[in-house]
């Protein structure tokens, strides 16, 4: 903390600057859902959910790739067994 006084205001201002910057994004997103009322939650559900299944498939297709296992008659994946 010291150290950081020391070394003048303009680090102190350049980490506060990083802070608000990294803020932005939420404040918009929040501002945008709640104007947009009912409706923006609903399309940010089906935004957040649209990434999930996005994001599995690619997690399933790089595992398939890393460790290649048949899948038993059930449709459920195992781990290999070491």
């Amino acid at each position: 903390m010291i150290s950081r006084l020391l070394a003048g205001p303009s680090t102190v201002a350049l980490g506060q600057a990083e802070v608000r910057e990294n803020a932005a994004p939420q404040q918009l997103l929040t501002g945008a859902v709640l104007t947009a009322g009912p409706a923006g939650w609903l399309v940010l559900g089906a935004a957040v959910a649209g990434l999930s299944v996005v994001q599995r498939r690619g997690c399933v297709r790089r595992l398939d790739t890393v460790l290649p296992v048949a899948a038993p008659a059930g449709g459920r994946r195992t781990a290999p067994q070491i």
